[in-house]
């Protein structure tokens, strides 16, 4: 199976800093091609900070995918994983995160 980084996308780039780094692997609905894609969340109040935040924040959903082999823009979600901020390649799962109740 042949997988490639496609691109990295930032929430906001006039943020200099990080607070997080997720690697995305995406299936396109239409020829199956699997795309990994890695997405930075800048260091602000609300940006998420771990895979658990990520899948519930607005921003991913508002996220959009080209497939690099037909160009469709559907896809399915297979995994995200968090990667250490000194290492965009490496794709290890970074620390885990304790969200708090917001009640």
């Amino acid at each position: 199976m042949n997988i490639r980084v496609e691109r990295v996308d930032r929430m906001f780039d006039e943020v200099p800093t990080i607070r997080a780094r997720f690697l995305m692997r995406l299936r396109c609905h239409n020829c199956h091609h699997v795309t990994k894609r890695t997405i930075e969340s800048p260091d602000l109040e609300d940006a998420p900070a771990c895979v658990e935040e990520l899948l519930q924040s607005a921003w991913l959903h508002r996220q959009s995918f080209s497939c690099a082999e037909c160009e469709n823009p559907v896809a399915t979600l297979v995994s995200v994983q968090q990667v250490p901020l000194n290492d965009v390649a490496a794709g290890r799962a970074g620390e885990t995160c304790h969200m708090a109740n917001t009640a």
